[in-house]
């Protein structure tokens, strides 16, 4: 969808559709299971997956038997992490590092809409 120049006053119809409803509570903070396979405590309704191993490169879930991987490998002591959603349903995880001389940084790793 190409980006419309601003008007000076209000459309007539708006330019994108409002949401109709809130989508539904999928899980609940707070209600935590027991440990999952992973050893995390997560909320009921929440499962986790590992993605990447610090020091070692990623490898992208391609569905099939040779799996790509990641040019450079995922950084040392990740201590922080955010997800942001991406255009077409997909979303980026960020994650920080903090390491003594200046060795720290910020890594990033994009999955489609499928994860």
């Amino acid at each position: 969808q190409q980006t419309r120049k601003p008007t000076r006053k209000p459309t007539r119809k708006p330019t994108n559709a409002p949401h109709q409803q809130q989508p539904g509570v999928t899980y609940f903070p707070g209600k935590l299971k027991n440990k999952d396979d992973n050893g995390l405590s997560l909320s009921l309704g929440l499962t986790s997956r590992i993605i990447a191993h610090k020091g070692k490169k990623v490898i992208y879930n391609s569905g099939n038997a040779n799996q790509a991987k990641s040019a450079t490998v995922f950084h040392d002591e990740p201590d922080a992490g955010a997800c942001f959603e991406e255009g077409g349903g997909g979303w980026t995880y960020v994650s920080n590092s903090e390491l003594d001389d200046e060795k720290g940084g910020v890594g990033a790793i994009t999955f489609d809409n499928n994860g």
